[in-house]
């Protein structure tokens, strides 16, 4: 796949590094939201029921977004823990279809879900047990607002604050 690579050691771990250092991720399967939620936020309840083709358009959303807010050979990582994780630019990939490696790191589906842009300025983690997930960073909140995301009607945090339904 063009545009594409799986990551490898030692850059594998940095990133993580990066995860647990900068995004202050603690894994729980009973103490959430599992990490620091960055200012901008906003971390949506995921149903607890979708189809198919709600995954599938969730992802074509991001996939926009991500287009939009990078730039030629500029990459973004699609984290997916304790499992095979990615690196890809946007800009040179194919476009993600189902089992794609840009799925991995957006949607939890079992596991944690994390995506970051570059530097850490933007991304998303989708927590598993919570059934959440969280978008953050002012460029992709703005990139997203204009898109039709169904599944991300309900906000239950804003800026790591719980939101009054």
């Amino acid at each position: 796949m063009r545009g594409w690579r799986t990551l490898k050691e030692p850059e594998a771990t940095q990133v993580w590094d990066s995860v647990y250092g900068g995004l202050k991720f603690s894994p729980s399967v009973s103490r959430w939201p599992g990490f620091q939620e960055p200012t901008p936020s906003v971390t949506f309840a995921l149903p607890e029921r979708w189809s198919e083709a709600d995954v599938d358009e969730l992802y074509a959303c991001f996939w926009t977004a991500f287009r939009m807010l990078t730039r030629p050979g500029e990459e973004v990582y699609a984290l997916d823990w304790q499992h095979e994780c990615f690196a890809y630019a946007p800009q040179a990939g194919d476009v993600p279809v189902r089992g794609h490696p840009f799925t991995h790191g957006l949607f939890p589906d079992g596991d944690y879900a994390i995506t970051l842009g570059p530097g850490l300025a933007w991304g998303t983690l989708g927590h598993p047990w919570e059934r959440t997930l969280c978008v953050f960073g002012a460029p992709l909140l703005k990139a997203l607002a204009p898109l039709p995301v169904p599944l991300l009607s309900r906000r239950v945090r804003q800026d790591g604050q719980v939101v009054q339904p």
